[in-house]
């Protein structure tokens, strides 16, 4: 979404929602390193680990590993300075247990109409949270 905006999209809101500051800027960290491990080869993961859970939910639903790879090559990163070109009101809608929330500040403040709805949930779950869904909605209202 960031990236469209940048490029000149025009909707009357937007909403960015699991993304910071990081991710906006590029996937060279974070989930994209997790799920280059996790993907990369046959390595044994500690149990319980966030790469031992991460393996274990994707061979579990059938998602293919090198479609997910080739995914994340095609994630560009947006530079910072690009951010202030974005005009219009633009809802971070972020878990408070996402491992993603460390920058979600740094986004709001990076955007000229940014605001933060913290709901409280993971990067999974927070999209089913009714808080998520209210700030959405107030957003589409025309609230901020």
């Amino acid at each position: 979404m960031v990236t469209m905006l940048v490029r000149g999209a025009t909707p009357s809101r937007a909403v960015v929602a699991g993304q910071g500051l990081r991710q906006v800027l590029g996937f060279g960290g974070g989930t994209a390193s997790l799920l280059r491990r996790v993907f990369g080869g046959s390595e044994t993961f500690e149990p319980g680990s966030p790469e031992e859970r991460t393996a274990r939910w994707f061979r579990s639903s059938g998602v293919d590993p090198v479609a997910v790879l080739h995914v994340l090559d095609s994630l560009p990163g947006t530079p910072e300075e690009d951010l202030g070109r974005i005009r219009v009101p633009t809802l971070v809608a972020m878990g408070s247990e996402d491992e993603r929330a460390d920058s979600a500040e740094q986004l709001v403040a990076a955007l000229p109409h940014g605001t933060l709805a913290t709901v409280p949930a993971d990067h999974s779950t927070a999209v089913a949270a009714p808080e998520f869904v209210t700030a959405v909605l107030d957003l589409l209202a025309g609230g901020r």
